[in-house]
C-alpha cells in the first residue's frame, strides 16, 4: 500500500497522479468532477496520467499517441455534473457523460479509479479536472496505491468500488462496470493483510447522511474539544444552519466539550486590492457562535504561491481555497474528513431528505496517541487576522463570490450513442436512450449549426412518443461522418430550451474508427514500414491536409512511366512485405493484458486485418495481381493462427478468430474470383502454410 493524504499547499497536484513504470500499461480508468475543462483534461490531464511526457496540443503526432493509449484501454469514462457541460474532449474514444443525480442532485464526487497491469490506483478529493484544480487552487487529495508487494488498501478500495455503481447510477455504464469488476477482482486476489481500519470511504447522496456517517467514527465517550473546517463554500449561517445542527448532534451524543473552539478556514476575500479577509455569507457576521456553546472564528486560506513555485521572479501568483477539510480534536484522538463536500447543507446532507444531498466521496481518517498530529497537516496554512464570529463581525468579513448560473439541461435523455447497424457492418445508428417519466412535452435532436449549412433533424419525438425508451435511427455515411467530426448534437425541448448533448461510440464500432475523424486510414506501404519499424505508429496517420488517398502514394505502382518493370516493383512491395511478417508476429506478443488493447491489435486501425483489407483492395483496384496478392493473404492468416492461444485469456481467442475469419473470407473471395489462377498447386500451398502454423501456434 502507498497512500498520501493531504492538503495540497502547492501547485503540485499533477504530479500526483504520474504512474511509476513499474506498475505497468494502464488498462483503463473512470474519472468523476462536477465541472470539466476538456482541453485541459486532454491535453494536460491525460497525457501526465498516461506517463506521454512533453505534450504540444498543436503537434499532430501529441494527438495521435494519446488516441493510440486511449484505443487501448478497457474504460476511459468521465462522468460529470450535467450542470457545467460545455464541451466534451475531441477524442471519441473517451465516454463522456453528463447527467443529474436520480432526484436531480449534483454530482460532486471527485474519484479517480486507474487500473494498470500491476496496480490500482484511487485518487479522492477536491479537485475538479480543470487547470485551476489540478495547478492553481489550494486542494486536498488523497492517493490510494495498491501493489502486490504493498496490498494494505485494498480493503478500503473495494470498499469505494463497492458502493460506486448506486452512488452512480445515472452516470454509471458498461465501461465503467467492467473496469471496476476488473479491479475488485485483481484487489480480491491480494493477501488479506492484519490491524484496525483507520480509514474509510464515504459516499454521501444516498440514504446516509455525511454528517451521520462521520459522527459514527468518533469514539464514545471521547468529548470534542477542537473542530477546524476548511471550505470555500458554505451555506447560511443562523442557528439552524449546518455549524448549529452539528454541534446539536455532539451535543446529543455528550461528545461536545464546552466552550470547545470552532475555526473556519475559508477563501480569501474576492478582491486581491482589498486586506486579507475570511469569505463568508453575510450572517456568518450577524450570528453569535456563542449562543452555541462554542467559540467560534474565521481565517482566509494563505493566497501566496510560495516562490520555489513561481515560474519567474517577477510572477506574482495567488490561490484560491477549494479544499474540504473537517478535522475533530479530542484529548486521545483525531478524526478527519477529505473529499469534494463543502460544508453546506446540500454537501454534508443536513436536509430533511438526505437524498437530495449532492453526490460526494471523501476519506474519513482517525488517528489516536502519537498518530493524531499527522491529521493536522491536512488544513491549508491561513493569512490575515483572525475573525471572531459573535454577532458584530459583518465588517470583517468578504463577500463570497456568486456561484455561476444553472444552464438547463435535457435531463430525460439518458445518452446519445452511435453503434453498429444491426450489430454488425461499418455502418452506424444513431440510438438515444430516454427517461420516459421525466419526459413532459416534444422534444428533438439537430445536427450542429453550421455556417452555410442547413440544420437537419435527427429524432423527433411527441409528448405522447415518450414511452420510447430507446430509439434507434439508421444513418446515411454523409450523416455519420459528420457526427463523428462534431462529437455533438443540438437538443431542444419545452419549446424554449436547449442545449448541446455530447455524443459516445460504442464500444462494438470503435474499431472501425479513424484514429482521428477525417484522418483516413493507413494505407499498406504505411503500414508495412510501421511493421518493418522504420516508422512510429504516430507516423501513420499525417495530418489531415498531407493525408493522400489510398494507392496513391509512392510505391503503390501507379502512376509509373509506361517504360517501368511494373513486375518489379510488385517484386520489390512483396519482398518489402516479407520483411514486415516477423513485426506482425512482434505487435501481437506485445498487446497488453486489457481486452481493448487486444482487439485493437487485432481488429484496429493498425492490425493484420487493416493489412489484409489494403492488399485486397489492391487486388480489386488492379494494382496487384491475384496470386501476389493470395499470397500476402495466406501469410497473414497464417501469423494469426500462430497467435493461437499467445495470451491466455479468452477475449483474446475470441478477436483473434473474429479477425481469422475476416482475412480468411477476404482470401476465399479472392480465390473465388480468380479460380484459374488460383488453384491446385495455390490450395497445396495454403493447406501446407496453415497446417504448419496452426500446431506452430503458442499453446497456454
Amino acid at each position: 500500500m502507498k497512500r498520501k493524504t493531504k492538503s495540497n499547499d502547492t501547485r503540485k497536484l499533477m504530479d500526483t497522479i504520474t504512474a511509476g513504470g513499474e506498475f505497468g500499461a494502464c488498462l483503463g480508468f473512470w474519472d468523476t468532477t462536477f465541472d470539466l475543462d476538456s482541453e485541459f483534461f486532454e491535453c494536460d490531464f491525460l497525457p501526465t496520467l498516461l506517463g506521454l511526457g512533453a505534450w504540444d496540443d498543436r503537434d499532430w503526432a501529441s494527438r495521435i499517441a494519446i488516441q493510440r493509449e486511449l484505443g487501448k484501454m478497457d474504460a476511459a469514462t468521465v462522468m460529470m455534473d450535467a450542470s457545467r457541460y460545455r464541451a466534451r474532449p475531441r477524442s471519441l474514444f473517451i465516454e463522456t457523460l453528463p447527467a443529474k443525480g436520480t432526484n436531480g442532485n449534483a454530482l460532486h464526487a471527485k474519484v479517480l479509479l486507474v487500473l494498470y497491469e500491476h496496480a490500482v490506483r484511487l485518487f479522492v478529493g477536491s479537485a475538479n479536472l480543470t487547470t485551476p484544480g489540478y495547478r492553481q487552487n489550494i486542494e486536498s487529495m488523497a492517493v490510494i496505491t495498491v501493489t502486490p508487494e504493498l496490498p494494505g488498501s485494498a480493503r478500503l478500495i473495494r470498499q469505494a468500488l463497492a458502493d460506486a455503481p448506486t452512488m452512480l447510477a445515472p452516470w454509471w455504464r458498461k465501461g465503467a462496470d467492467d473496469l471496476t469488476q476488473k479491479a475488485d477482482d485483481w484487489l480480491a486476489a491480494l493477501p488479506a493483510t492484519d490491524g484496525e481500519q483507520e480509514e474509510a470511504f464515504a459516499w454521501s447522496g444516498g440514504a446516509t447522511p455525511l454528517w451521520r456517517q462521520f459522527l459514527a467514527k468518533w469514539p464514545r465517550g471521547e468529548k470534542v474539544e477542537q473542530i477546524t473546517i476548511a471550505s470555500p463554500f458554505w451555506s447560511e449561517e443562523d442557528g439552524p444552519g449546518p455549524i448549529g445542527v452539528l454541534l446539536g448532534k455532539l451535543r446529543e451524543r455528550s461528545a461536545l466539550q464546552p466552550a470547545a473552539r470552532v475555526l473556519l478556514v475559508t477563501d480569501v476575500s474576492p478582491s486581491a486590492s482589498a486586506p486579507i479577509r475570511p469569505a463568508l455569507p453575510a450572517s456568518f457576521g450577524r450570528f453569535d457562535f456563542r449562543t452555541l456553546g462554542v467559540r467560534c472564528s474565521a481565517r482566509a486560506a494563505d493566497p501566496d504561491v510560495p516562490r520555489d513555485e513561481l515560474p519567474t521572479e517577477e510572477h506574482i501568483g495567488s490561490r484560491r481555497l477549494h479544499a474540504k477539510v473537517v478535522l475533530f480534536k479530542g484529548q486521545s484522538t483525531s478524526l478527519a474528513y477529505l473529499g469534494s463536500a463543502n460544508f453546506t447543507a446540500h454537501g454534508w446532507g443536513f436536509l430533511p431528505e438526505p437524498s437530495l444531498a449532492n453526490v460526494e466521496a471523501g476519506i474519513i481518517l482517525r488517528r489516536t496517541g502519537l498518530g493524531q498530529g499527522e491529521l493536522d497537516s491536512l488544513i491549508p496554512r491561513t493569512a490575515g487576522e483572525e475573525v471572531e464570529l459573535s454577532g458584530s463581525s459583518a465588517a470583517l468579513i468578504a463577500k463570497p463570490e456568486p456561484l455561476p448560473p444553472t444552464a438547463p439541461w435535457p435531463g430525460f435523455i439518458r445518452e446519445v450513442r452511435l453503434c453498429p447497424h444491426e450489430g454488425k457492418g461499418s455502418r452506424l445508428d444513431l440510438t438515444v436512450v430516454v427517461s420516459p417519466e421525466k419526459v413532459d412535452g416534444p422534444w428533438s435532436l439537430w445536427l450542429l449549426q453550421k455556417e452555410g449549412i442547413a440544420q437537419q433533424t435527427l429524432v423527433t419525438e411527441n409528448q405522447s412518443a415518450g414511452h420510447h425508451r430507446f430509439i434507434r435511427v439508421p444513418l446515411e455515411e454523409r450523416l455519420i461522418d459528420r457526427l463523428l467530426i462534431d462529437q455533438e448534437v443540438e437538443a431542444h425541448w419545452r419549446g424554449e430550451n436547449s442545449s448541446r448533448y455530447p455524443v459516445n461510440v460504442d464500444d462494438a464500432a470503435r474499431n472501425g474508427l479513424s484514429v482521428c475523424p477525417g484522418s483516413g486510414r493507413p494505407g499498406e506501404e504505411r503500414l508495412i514500414e510501421y511493421y518493418q519499424g522504420k516508422i512510429r505508429w504516430e507516423d501513420l496517420f499525417p495530418p489531415m491536409e498531407q493525408e493522400a488517398p489510398v494507392g496513391s502514394g509512392a510505391g503503390d505502382g501507379e502512376n509509373v512511366p509506361p517504360e517501368v518493370d511494373t513486375s518489379r516493383i510488385q517484386a520489390y512491395q512483396i519482398r518489402e512485405f516479407v520483411e514486415a511478417l516477423d513485426g506482425i508476429r512482434d505487435d501481437l506478443k506485445n498487446a497488453s493484458a486489457s481486452a481493448r488493447s487486444m482487439r485493437h491489435a487485432l481488429l484496429g486501425p493498425v492490425s493484420p486485418v487493416a493489412l489484409a483489407r489494403e492488399v485486397a483492395d489492391r487486388v480489386r483496384a488492379g494494382k496487384r495481381t491475384a496470386t501476389a496478392g493470395a499470397f500476402q493473404l495466406v501469410e497473414i492468416l497464417a501469423c494469426l493462427e500462430e497467435a493461437r492461444n499467445l495470451q491466455n485469456n479468452e477475449a483474446w481467442e475470441g478477436d483473434r478468430a473474429k479477425a481469422a475469419k475476416f482475412v480468411c473470407g477476404l482470401l476465399q473471395q479472392l480465390k473465388q474470383d480468380n479460380r484459374r489462377k488460383l488453384g491446385g498447386q495455390f490450395n497445396d500451398y495454403e493447406k501446407r502454410v496453415l497446417h504448419y502454423y496452426r500446431s506452430k501456434g503458442v499453446k497456454a
